[in-house]
C-alpha cells in the first residue's frame, strides 16, 4: 500500500512544471542537437527568421541597389570639364613660379636702390618765399573789374648734389578760394645751394578775360574799404631733379603763398605788400 502511494506521488510530481531560480537559463537543462550544416545555430524554422538571401553572383558584398558602380567608387574622379588631373601643365606652373620670383626680386632691388639714392643724394624740396608784391590799376567796380599783380618770389635749392630745373611754371592769384587770374612764368634753373628770384606778372580784365562773380567783388569792396585786401598766390611747378647723367627724377611742386596782405592808401588804385613775408611758402611734393 505504501509503495503505490509513493509511486503515485512521484508521478504527480513529474507532471508539475519545474521551477528554476530567476535569471537561471534553461539552456543547461534542454539540449538541442544541431541539424544540417549550420553548426551551433538553430534551424530557421525555430528562430522564425526567413532564409538568408544571397547577393547576385559576381558582385559579392554589394547590395543589389548598388550594382553597376565601378570598384573603389569613393576614389573615382570622373573626367570632364570640371575636373581633370592632367589639366595642370608642369611647364605652366614653372612659368608662374618664375614670374612671381622675378617680380619679388625686382621689387626688392627697387627698394634697395631707392634707399641707396636717398642715403647718397638726400633729395630735399626747394623752398619759396615772397619778397615783394604790388597791385596796380586795382578797380573793383562790377562794370569793369581790373587788376595787375607783380610779385618777386625767391626760390632756393637746398640740395648739395642735386640740380633743379623748373621746366614749366604756372602762377595763380586767388581771393580766398576764388580764382582771379593766372599766367605762365619763365623756366628757371637752380644749381646746388643756389637762390634765384622768380618774377610773376598777372592781370585780369572782366571784360576780356576772367569773369569774377559779383558776390566775390562785393567781398573785395568791403575789405578794400578797410584799407587793405588779402590775396593768395599759388604756383604749379613741373620740375626735374638731376645728379650728373646717372640719376634723374621728375616731380611736380605745388606752392602755396597764403595771406598776402596788400595795403591801399585812401582811394589809390595801387597797393603794396604790407610787410615782407618771413614765413616760407608751403610746398607739396609729388
Amino acid at each position: 500500500m505504501k509503495a503505490s502511494s509513493s509511486s503515485s506521488s512521484s508521478s504527480s510530481s513529474d507532471d508539475q512544471p519545474k521551477k528554476y531560480p530567476v535569471g537561471h537559463s534553461d539552456m543547461n537543462y534542454h539540449h538541442h542537437q544541431p541539424t544540417g550544416n549550420h553548426q551551433g545555430y538553430p534551424p530557421s524554422s525555430v528562430t522564425g527568421y526567413p532564409p538568408t538571401v544571397g547577393y547576385p553572383h559576381g558582385q559579392p558584398g554589394y547590395p543589389p541597389q548598388y550594382q553597376g558602380y565601378p570598384p573603389n567608387a569613393y576614389n573615382y574622379h570622373p573626367s570632364g570639364p570640371y575636373y581633370n588631373p592632367q589639366s595642370e601643365s608642369p611647364a605652366g606652373s614653372a612659368f608662374v613660379r618664375g614670374f612671381v620670383v622675378m617680380f619679388i626680386i625686382l621689387i626688392t632691388l627697387t627698394c634697395i636702390s631707392s634707399i641707396i639714392v636717398w642715403i647718397v643724394l638726400r633729395p630735399a624740396t626747394p623752398e619759396f618765399r615772397v619778397d615783394s608784391l604790388t597791385v596796380t590799376n586795382f578797380n573793383v567796380s562790377k562794370a569793369n573789374f581790373t587788376a595787375n599783380w607783380e610779385a618777386n618770389i625767391m626760390a632756393y635749392n637746398p640740395n648739395h648734389r642735386l640740380k633743379v630745373y623748373f621746366d614749366r611754371v604756372q602762377s595763380f592769384v586767388y581771393y580766398d578760394e576764388d580764382h582771379l587770374s593766372s599766367a605762365a612764368v619763365d623756366p628757371m634753373f637752380l644749381n646746388t645751394k643756389a637762390r634765384e628770384e622768380m618774377k610773376l606778372k598777372l592781370a585780369t580784365n572782366s571784360m576780356d578775360e576772367h569773369v569774377v562773380a559779383d558776390w566775390v567783388l562785393d567781398d573785395i569792396v568791403k575789405e578794400r574799404n578797410g584799407g587793405s585786401v588779402t590775396f593768395n598766390m599759388r604756383m604749379l611747378v613741373f620740375s626735374t631733379f638731376k645728379s650728373g647723367v646717372w640719376w634723374t627724377r621728375h616731380a611736380t611742386l605745388k606752392v602755396f603763398c597764403e595771406d598776402l596782405k596788400v595795403d591801399f592808401i585812401g582811394n589809390a588804385m595801387d597797393g603794396k605788400l604790407a610787410a615782407a613775408k618771413d614765413e616760407q611758402c608751403i610746398v607739396y611734393y609729388s
